[in-house]
């Protein structure tokens, strides 16, 4: 059997969803501020935003699976649920504060810059990432699938789906 070696697919994938965040929130706030009013001139802003805010759940769903597969990797036995653990009480932190933030700007600022607070905010992640995300090394004895073989099971499975 060859081996896996799971080497910076997880801090790419953050990369990723991050930017894709970032773009997508700047996106959508823009449309509502003078500043950029120019810009947005003859563009029907509904349909606009509504393919602006597509972004949102194809990035965000990058950031699960690399959040879980990272703390899957870089944690043992027995600490894999304080991992786990952890992971979960910041994504219910981040569900008390993130409203909280997003009320307070809305009410000093107006809704456009709620969405440019969340732009920043994934931006200063990406950033974050960047500089303090250690690749994960991680061997298995498993069989390493080319990208070409991972789009053929794709296929596979949407064909199987479309039963």
């Amino acid at each position: 059997m060859e081996h896996l070696q799971i080497n910076g697919d997880f801090r790419r994938a953050f990369n990723i969803a991050f930017s894709i965040l970032g773009l997508g929130y700047f996106l959508i706030g823009s449309v509502g501020m003078t500043a950029f009013a120019g810009i947005y001139e003859g563009f029907h802003s509904i349909g606009y935003c509504w393919r602006s805010s597509s972004l949102q759940p194809s990035a965000g769903s990058f950031i699960k699976p690399s959040v879980l597969g990272t703390v899957a990797v870089t944690s043992t036995e027995k600490t894999k649920s304080l991992g786990f653990a952890i992971y979960y009480w910041l994504v219910n932190a981040g569900a008390m504060i993130g409203p909280t933030i997003a009320y307070f700007v809305r009410d000093s600022f107006g809704n456009e810059f709620v969405y440019l607070v969340s732009s920043i905010s994934c931006f200063a992640m990406l950033i974050v990432n960047m500089i303090l995300y250690k690749d994960v090394v991680h061997e298995k004895n498993e069989i390493t699938e080319t990208l070409g073989k991972k789009i053929a099971n794709l296929f596979v499975v949407l064909a199987i789906l479309n039963l």
